[in-house]
């Protein structure tokens, strides 16, 4: 039992959680004077008790990653090569309609590229979004913020420009369908 100093203490006669029956911690490890069938003993008695060195191993990680991998150059790649799909997809549809004549003609030249050009920007636009997330917290490389910022904006004016002549192609067909 603990003994305090003042006996007007509230605690003065509490019992000391950290002291068993005869004294000693029964969360402590006693293992310098005790043999080891007396330690495997006491260790099935006390389900507190540590277990031997030799019977569990804690685990030790290897090789590892704290951080994602910066994929900031891919990001830019990415929305760098389908912006550029897409303009020059533009100028292909502008030449084959003045060239050719025909509007549903001159847009079977640049359509191809423009699907390229979305299938490029898109990812450009979820990856980016996502790394930036991402970086801001703290799970990846910081490294790549500038690099993958640049092919976000990239991702998202290529998708939009697709997006807006395909619109705009559609338009023109229903246009000419219905009132040409």
């Amino acid at each position: 039992m603990a003994k305090f100093k003042f006996p007007q203490n509230p605690n003065a006669d509490r019992q000391n959680p950290f002291e068993g029956e005869d004294g000693a911690n029964p969360f402590g490890d006693d293992t310098a004077s005790a043999s080891d069938a007396e330690r495997s003993a006491a260790s099935e008695q006390n389900p507190y008790s540590t277990a031997e060195v030799e019977s569990i191993q804690p685990y030790q990680p290897g090789d590892y990653e704290t951080f994602l991998p910066n994929r900031g150059g891919l990001v830019w790649w990415l929305g760098l090569t389908g912006l550029c799909i897409q303009l020059l997809a533009i100028m292909v549809a502008i030449i084959a309609i003045v060239a050719v004549g025909d509007f549903l003609e001159g847009i079977a030249y640049g359509l191809p590229g423009q699907l390229i050009g979305l299938a490029l920007s898109i990812p450009a636009w979820i990856m980016g979004q996502s790394d930036v997330k991402a970086i801001a917290a703290g799970a990846m490389e910081e490294a790549g913020r500038r690099a993958t910022r640049w092919g976000l904006w990239l991702g998202i004016v290529g998708t939009l420009l697709a997006a807006g002549q395909l619109f705009f192609y559609f338009g023109l067909l229903i246009f000419e369908e219905f009132y040409a």
